[in-house]
């Protein structure tokens, strides 16, 4: 048995909330004697100049980053110690059908009807989105390898873009007309008086002004290529999603 833990709750309750539900999946998972795979992202690591590997420190920049690498190293030490199976996969930002993140209703709604899309970060940084589905089957892969236990890895993506082209492909193939504000961070913390989302996520903002990819050479070495869905196909998988679903509000600052 495999029990996946993607439980995220939302940014205002991560410090009450995050630690418990952890510790309650890995005990139902100790309880059943199943593997637990660990959905996680990359913010412990903090600035970066250049793709993240498995290696790297962690050296977190934000509280969030730094509860990330707290639960992370909870997630292993259970493994080590005997008492829990376990293994971590690691995306970049996500983006897809349903998915809400920096690349969802900011980008995707207005592509897919026309209209004003908002962006928070550098325009020409690497930048290598994964696509939801890709996330889904490196992470079921893992469930399923036992040489995967008790180690991170970091899930294949296409190789980095920048947001500038990413932009461009969504209006392009959406063929509808787009514009783009670029949001700066001062904008985003004086908004956060008055929108917790935007309060919650501004510490996280740094990522998008620095190059945001990942190495997933260690993933391919050990089990081949994987899922990687090209730009292009993901973006008209999304945009389709987008056309077919209700307006939603803008997040600003995604998860």
């Amino acid at each position: 048995m495999v029990v996946y833990n993607a439980v995220n709750p939302p940014f205002s309750e991560w410090l009450e909330a995050f630690p418990a539900a952890v510790d309650g999946v890995l005990a139902g998972a100790e309880s059943s004697d199943a593997r637990m795979v660990f959905v996680d992202d990359t913010w412990m690591y903090g600035r970066a100049t250049g793709p993240m590997t498995e290696d790297l420190p962690y050296r977190p920049v934000s509280n969030k980053g730094l509860l990330r690498a707290w639960l992370a190293e909870r997630v292993l030490a259970a493994h080590h110690s005997g008492r829990v199976r376990t293994v971590i996969g690691r995306a970049t930002e996500l983006y897809g059908p349903a998915v809400e993140s920096l690349l969802g209703s900011n980008i995707f709604g207005p592509a897919a009807r026309g209209g004003l899309a908002l962006w928070v970060g550098e325009l020409d940084q690497p930048l290598a989105p994964m696509f939801i589905d890709d996330f889904a089957h490196g992470l079921v892969e893992l469930g399923e390898r036992e040489e995967a236990l008790g180690e991170v890895w970091h899930l294949p993506t296409p190789e980095p873009s920048t947001a500038r082209h990413l932009l461009h492909l969504a209006a392009t193939r959406s063929q509808q007309r787009m514009r783009v504000l670029k949001i700066r961070e001062p904008t985003v913390r004086a908004v956060g008086v008055l929108w917790p989302v935007a309060r919650e996520g501004a510490e996280m903002l740094y990522q998008f002004r620095q190059p945001h990819a990942i190495d997933s050479g260690k993933y391919r070495a050990a089990f081949g290529p994987g899922s990687v869905t090209p730009y292009e196909q993901g973006i008209d998988a999304t945009l389709a999603w987008y056309r077919a679903t209700p307006r939603r509000p803008m997040t600003a600052l995604g998860r």
